[in-house]
């Protein structure tokens, strides 16, 4: 599988693109701030990278008429024997809106030829990677966190990745390595009463002809499961969507690393080498179980 579905293009640039709403001053400061970031995560051979562009858009009044902010970062971490990076915050930002073009700085993304192009020339973690899809995407709007408070998500759960990173002055250079992307967005304030966990398994082999992606939303505790769900894929179709009690995940001591990146807050990003999180995914249809090959990350 070397080649992007026809489909797909057409849907990524109808379905990914950038929203932005809060750039638009709300004059209800009871309405939960916006937030909206694009995330990549290219596996390579021995290494993890991840790359996030978010925007975080907090009220802050003065006086009589509201003032907005709109904090941007840059996000780059990198896993070979040990997690490192860093993260930008980036007082010059453009974004197009209504397209996949932005600028956070020195580092940015945009889509030409039915490819992703990500960057990030600022001072320490360096890249330049073209990211191919190879699945098509899937789109879920207005997931319920709490009053007020929605998130909605769009997923491109495959991806060729090629390019280069620096770290550390060393340059990883590669072609076609296996990759994920998903892009959030909606209005809820961070320290509320929920969480989630995603992952995928993506096979080392780009010709291996499986995807498994799995997400489920929790309370902020873990205590409390809300929903749960598994995309499955053949050759970069959808096979199976799996919800709810159809899922079930399980949990246990295993040599799987922690997830690749947490957000937020930004200190958190930078993981240690504690912590486990579940391993494991069974779809309860058709008897199909896979394992947990790439542990993507998790939010609280």
């Amino acid at each position: 599988m070397n080649a992007a579905l026809p489909s797909s293009v057409h849907l990524i640039e109808r379905s990914d693109y950038w929203r932005a709403p809060a750039l638009i001053p709300d004059p209800d400061e009871s309405i939960p701030g916006y937030k909206e970031w694009q995330h990549f995560v290219i596996f390579g051979q021995g290494w993890v990278l991840v790359f996030n562009l978010n925007i975080d858009g907090l009220p802050h009044p003065t006086g009589r008429h509201p003032q907005y902010s709109h904090p941007a970062r840059a996000v780059t971490i990198f896993s070979a024997a040990q997690w490192t990076g860093q993260v930008d915050r980036c007082g010059d930002t453009e974004l197009r809106l209504g397209s996949l073009d932005a600028r956070f700085g020195d580092a940015g993304m945009r889509w030409r030829s039915g490819c992703y192009e990500i960057w990030q020339h600022q001072a320490g973690i360096q890249l330049e990677i073209s990211l191919q899809p190879v699945a098509i995407p899937s789109l879920t709007h207005n997931i319920r966190l709490a009053e007020r408070s929605h998130l909605s998500w769009c997923l491109v759960p495959r991806l060729l990745a090629s390019g280069w990173v620096d770290v550390d002055g060393e340059r990883h250079e590669f072609d076609e390595r296996g990759a994920y992307h998903d892009h959030n967005w909606g209005r809820f304030d961070w320290g509320g009463d929920f969480s989630w966990d995603w992952g995928c398994a993506v096979p080392e082999d780009p010709l291996e002809d499986w995807t498994l992606v799995f997400a489920r939303m929790n309370s902020a505790d873990r205590h409390r499961t809300t929903a749960t769900s598994a995309f499955l894929l053949e050759r970069g179709q959808h096979i199976r969507y799996f919800r709810n009690a159809e899922v079930s995940f399980t949990s246990g001591e295993g040599s799987h690393d922690p997830p690749a990146g947490r957000i937020p807050p930004a200190a958190a990003v930078l993981l240690a080498s504690a912590g486990r999180c579940d391993q494991a995914i069974q779809t309860s249809a058709n008897g199909f179980k896979k394992p947990c090959t790439h542990q993507l990350g998790c939010c609280s």
